[in-house]
């Protein structure tokens, strides 16, 4: 492996270690609101998985422990699948570095 290898595979390295420094500061700093109950029930959480805040409307409390539960799950839902969305276009966007890096 000759000098000019060794420093374009550091660069890719370094490439890679800055985009895992930006992709974890976008999870610190995105934040995903799952809903239920046509937004009656909403719940805030970071893609780091830092839940922010949870709101409930007084009309959704008035039906009873039933569907407070049920909307809370649905909203918890909700946001599982925003995650599981943005986590898989975050790594297509690492394999896209990746295929740049091998071509």
């Amino acid at each position: 492996m000759g000098s000019s290898d060794f420093d374009a595979m550091m660069d890719q390295a370094r490439e890679m270690q800055d985009y895992a420094y930006v992709m974890q500061a976008r999870a610190e700093q995105t934040e995903i609101v799952g809903t239920a109950a046509s937004g009656a029930v909403a719940i805030a959480v970071t893609t780091a998985g830092s839940f922010q805040s949870v709101r409930i409307d007084p009309e959704v409390l008035d039906q009873g422990q039933g569907e407070v539960e049920h909307a809370v799950l649905d909203a918890l839902r909700d946001v599982a699948a925003q995650m599981q969305r943005l986590g898989q276009e975050r790594m297509n966007g690492l394999q896209e570095l990746l295929d740049s890096m091998t071509e």
